[in-house]
C-alpha cells in the first residue's frame, strides 16, 4: 500500500501542476484559437471584459433552475511481478452526483442525488447520499435508520456562516447593487486573455509531453558532476553562449562600479521606460497616496495609525533622493563591500579574504572556486535538500500516459449559458518489484436555465432536536 499511496501522490502532485502553470509557455494544443500559448491572446473589444462580467450576474438573477453535475473516477492497479512475490490489487472508485437549485419567492430550494461507488478486489461497494433543502429546512435520509430526518437550515449551520451566506445572497440579487467598479477592474483582465467565438470560450491542455520530459530530464540527472557543470549546460539549454566563469569574471569588472554610476544608470533606464526619473516616480507616488480617501479605513485602523501613515506620506513627500545620494556617489562597490563583509567578526578571515584584499573579485574567485569543487550531490546535502535525490530515483520508474484539461463556457450573446470541464491524470510506475498504473478523471457540467423547477421535501419526515 505505500507505493499505491507513493503513486497517487505523485499523480495528484502533476494533476495540479495542470492548473497552476496553465497561465504561460508554449502548447499547440492549448486553445482552439487566439495567440497561442497556454492561454490564447484575448479577442475582445475594450469595455467587453466588463459586459460579460454583468453578463454572468444577469444570468445567475434570471435563472430559474442551476443545475451542477459532477462526477470522479479513479483507477489504481498492481500486477505482480514475474517471481510472484508482489500480488496483485486492484481498487476502483466513482461519485456520480448532481446538484440542482430551484429558485423560489424566497430564495433557492436545493436538492442533491449522488453515489459513491468502490471495487477493491472484485468487491463491490455502493453508498448512495441524498439531501434536500426546501424552504428553510434540511432533509438528509438516514439509510441506517430507513427514515427521512429535517432541521432547519439556520440551525444546521453555524450562526456566522449562515449570517456570510445570506448576507452574500441579498448582495448579488438586490436591485440596488452597484457592482461597476469591479467590473472596471476585472473587465480588462478578461479582455487579456478570453477569446470567445460563436458564443463560447475554449481552453484545452495537454502536459503529457512536457511533464514526461522533465521526469524524464530529472531521472537522469548525473548528481556527481560539479555545481559548476550543471549550471554550464543550463545556460547552453537556455541558448546561452555564457558560461559560470564568464559570468563571475564579468561580475567581478563592476568592482570599480560607482554608487553614482549605478544612480544615473537607474534614472537613464526608468527615464527611457517611463519617462520619469527616481524623483519624478517617487512625486507620483506621493500625489496617489494624498489623493487616498483615509476615511475608507477608519474601519480597520486607528485615528494615531493613521497619522503616523500620513506623517510617512509627508516624510518621502520632503525627500531629495539625488541630494541623499550625493554623498555616498564616489563610492565604488568594491568598498560596499569592504563595509558590508569586513564588518562581520570573522577572526581570521578564511582565504582569499583579508582587509586589503576584500574586493568584489576576491569574492568572486571564491564563489568560483566553490562551484567548481562542489558536487550537486553535496550541494543538495549541505542545503538540507536531499529529498529531491529520493524523488529524482522514483522518477526513473515513473511515466505518465495522461496529464489533460478541457473547458468550454457558452454564452447566450454577453450572458452565461452554459460550462463543462474535465481534467485527466494517469500513470504508471514500474520497478522490479512493481508494475503500478493509476488513472483519475474528474467532470463537471453547469447550466442555466429560465425554467421553473420545483423541489418536493420527503414526506413524514422526523425533525431532529
Amino acid at each position: 500500500m505505500k507505493t499505491f499511496k507513493k503513486v497517487a501522490a505523485m499523480l495528484l502532485g502533476l494533476t495540479m501542476s495542470v492548473s497552476l502553470f496553465a497561465c504561460g509557455g508554449d502548447n499547440g494544443d492549448s486553445s482552439s484559437a487566439g495567440g497561442g500559448g497556454f492561454l490564447p491572446e484575448g479577442n475582445l473589444q475594450e469595455g467587453d471584459g466588463a459586459k460579460y462580467l454583468e453578463g454572468a450576474l444577469d444570468a445567475f438573477k434570471e435563472a430559474n433552475t442551476i443545475t451542477i453535475d459532477f462526477s470522479i473516477n479513479a483507477n489504481v492497479s498492481g500486477i505482480p511481478n514475474a517471481t510472484g512475490t508482489n500480488p496483485s490489487a486492484a481498487q476502483q472508485a466513482s461519485i456520480e452526483a448532481t446538484y440542482v437549485l430551484a429558485k423560489t419567492d424566497n430564495g433557492y430550494n436545493m436538492s442533491f442525488e449522488g453515489v459513491m461507488k468502490s471495487t477493491e478486489d472484485g468487491e463491490v461497494y455502493e453508498d448512495p447520499a441524498k439531501f434536500y433543502i426546501v424552504d428553510g429546512w434540511l432533509y438528509e435520509y438516514d439509510r441506517y435508520e430507513e427514515v427521512w430526518e429535517k432541521e432547519n437550515i439556520a440551525d444546521a449551520m453555524d450562526e456566522e456562516g449562515f449570517a456570510a451566506i445570506s448576507e452574500i445572497y441579498n448582495m448579488l440579487l438586490s436591485e440596488d447593487a452597484d457592482f461597476s467598479e469591479v467590473y472596471e477592474i476585472l473587465g480588462p483582465v478578461l479582455e487579456e486573455f478570453l477569446y470567445i467565438e460563436n458564443n463560447e470560450y475554449k481552453f484545452a491542455l495537454d502536459m503529457k509531453d512536457e511533464v514526461n520530459a522533465a521526469i524524464d530530464y530529472i531521472a537522469n540527472l548525473d548528481y556527481n558532476q560539479t555545481v559548476e557543470a550543471y549550471l554550464n549546460s543550463v545556460l547552453v539549454d537556455l541558448g546561452s553562449d555564457k558560461t559560470v566563469k564568464g559570468i563571475l569574471d564579468e561580475v567581478a569588472t563592476y568592482g570599480a562600479y560607482t554608487v553614482g554610476e549605478a544612480y544615473a544608470d537607474l534614472n537613464e533606464i526608468l527615464v527611457q521606460e517611463t519617462g520619469k526619473n527616481v524623483n519624478g516616480l517617487k512625486a507620483d507616488l506621493v500625489a496617489e497616496l494624498e489623493a487616498l480617501d483615509t476615511s475608507l479605513f477608519e474601519e480597520y485602523l486607528s485615528a494615531e495609525e493613521i497619522q503616523q501613515f500620513n506623517a510617512i506620506v509627508a516624510q518621502i513627500k520632503g525627500m531629495d533622493i539625488d541630494a541623499l545620494v550625493k554623498p555616498y556617489e564616489a563610492i565604488t562597490v568594491d568598498e560596499i563591500v569592504t563595509m558590508l563583509v569586513g564588518s562581520q567578526k570573522v577572526d581570521p578571515k578564511p582565504a582569499p579574504y583579508s582587509e586589503e584584499t576584500l574586493t568584489l573579485k576576491a569574492m568572486t574567485d571564491l564563489v568560483y572556486q566553490m562551484v567548481s569543487s562542489t558536487t550537486l550531490e553535496q550541494a543538495l546535502y549541505s542545503m538540507g535538500m536531499k529529498e529531491l535525490m529520493d524523488i529524482s530515483e522514483d522518477c526513473a520508474y515513473l511515466t505518465i500516459s495522461d496529464l489533460s484539461e478541457n473547458l468550454s463556457v457558452k454564452f447566450n450573446g454577453f450572458k452565461f449559458s452554459s460550462l463543462e470541464y474535465s481534467a485527466k491524470v494517469g500513470g504508471s510506475y514500474v520497478t522490479d518489484e512493481d508494475n503500478i498504473s493509476a488513472s483519475a478523471n474528474y467532470s463537471c457540467k453547469a447550466s442555466f436555465s429560465k425554467e421553473t423547477t420545483t423541489i418536493t421535501a420527503p414526506e413524514n419526515a422526523v425533525q431532529n432536536g
